[in-house]
Formats: C-alpha cells, sequence, structure tokens
C-alpha cells in the first residue's frame, strides 16, 4: 500500500480506504507500506535534498492539502494531504485492524553507504519524510 493513504483529503476518505483494505485482506493478515510522515513541520521546508520537496498548498477539516515534487527528469509532481497525526493511528483501529506501527528509519535500515557522509544521511534520519507503517487485521 505504498503512497496509498496521503490520498485521503479528510477523516472519511481516510475510513473509506482503511475499510476497503479491511474488506479485502486476509484475518490476521498484514498490510505493509510507505507512507508521508506525519511529523511534517520541518521537512516542509526542505529543498530536493533527498529528492523529494514539499509544500502546503491548502488546508482542509482534518488537515493540509500539500503539493509534492520529485527531483526528476521529466519532473514528477502531484498533490496528497497530510491529516492529523490521530487519525492514522484511530482510524485504522476503528475499522478493524490491531497492531497500527510506523517504523521511523535508523542507520541499520540505511543501505550500504561506505564512504557516503553520514551528516547528509542525518536530516532525513531525524526528521524523515516517508515512513513505513504496518498494521494487522483482526482474526
Amino acid at each position: 500500500a505504498n503512497w496509498l493513504f496521503n490520498y485521503a483529503a479528510s477523516r472519511a476518505q481516510l475510513a473509506g480506504m482503511w475499510r476497503n483494505v479491511v474488506t479485502y485482506l486476509k484475518p490476521g493478515g498484514r498490510l505493509v507500506g510507505l507512507k508521508g510522515n506525519v511529523g511534517l513541520e520541518d521537512h516542509l521546508r526542505r529543498d530536493f535534498r533527498y529528492g523529494i520537496k514539499s509544500t502546503v498548498i491548502g488546508k482542509v477539516d482534518d488537515g493540509l492539502k500539500i503539493h509534492i515534487e520529485a527531483n526528476t527528469e521529466p519532473k514528477i509532481e502531484f498533490d496528497g494531504y497530510s491529516l492529523e497525526a490521530r487519525l492514522y493511528e484511530e482510524v485504522p483501529v476503528e475499522m478493524g485492524m490491531r497492531e497500527v506501527k510506523h517504523h521511523v528509519p535508523t542507520t541499520e535500515d540505511l543501505p550500504d553507504v561506505a564512504g557516503e557522509d553520514m551528516a547528509f544521511w542525518r536530516g532525513f534520519l531525524d526528521n524523515p519524510y516517508c515512513i513505513l507503517g504496518t498494521a494487522v487485521k483482526l482474526a
């Protein structure tokens, strides 16, 4: 479910996405996916250092509308949402999931960066723009 939940513009849309997950996931099944880090404040001010730049372009009832640009050729850009952090915890549980976890990357998760400057990666590790999320459907 990579980059799925950042398209929910409201609690109701997020609940609809999780309802679909619960409908089609086997009991005891695990959802795994990348998602935007809801601790967005600092990374919104970043440049393209890690290949992605985000800008707040509006507000919605449950959070922010953001514009995301990838430093690629050709340029890739799209709009998404960053809802209140508590919604990414509450809604999956309300829909029938458990063990909802957000896995923040550590130095052990980085690929082999021998010879690279770890100071470069420190900003990402301190406040990553994406994190791994997991949840298990009730059996």
